[in-house]
């Protein structure tokens, strides 16, 4: 293999100018060949209805496509180029989640499936991830909340 690199640059990419300067960076590196987004935000925002989708939308559909978006132009044209977009299983499976959250990553997802027909020969790929139980995750807020609580609960109740 030849010199591979790897580079991180974190961005709010809800802003205009953060897609210029993802677009900057690539400039200044050889012809990539991946790309992983790990955006998204699965907090409840605060709103009205619309209001929690608009924001949802932007924070886990609009700044993966403007990750996308910076980056485009930077591939190289080869079969072995690929795009990670990291999703959710609310976006598959009906849980306890915000459903704007759920809504916005099924949205990424077919988002993806076109990308992969319209960019091709680059792969887009998406990696739905369940909840995973950290000190700050949603898992261990709810069990230090209910002690008594499992995890299967929520899941048992909507058969």
């Amino acid at each position: 293999y030849p010199e591979q690199e790897v580079s991180s640059l974190p961005l709010d990419m809800t802003l205009d100018a953060s897609v210029r300067t993802l677009s900057e960076f690539f400039a200044t590196r050889r012809p990539i060949d991946g790309l992983v987004v790990t955006i998204g935000n699965g907090t409840s925002p605060t709103g009205d209805v619309v209001s929690q989708l608009r924001m949802s939308l932007d924070q886990n559909l609009i700044c993966s496509a403007n990750a996308v978006v910076g980056s485009l132009d930077y591939f190289q044209s080869s079969s072995q180029s690929s795009v990670v977009l990291v999703s959710s299983i609310a976006g598959h499976e009906l849980i306890p989640c915000p459903p704007e959250y759920a809504a916005s990553k099924a949205a990424l997802e077919m988002l993806s499936k076109h990308w992969s027909l319209l960019h091709a020969p680059i792969r887009f790929n998406t990696v739905a991830p369940g909840n995973i139980e950290t000190e700050q995750s949603v898992w261990a807020r709810r069990m230090k909340e209910n002690p008594q609580m499992e995890r299967h609960t929520w899941m048992d109740r909507r058969k």
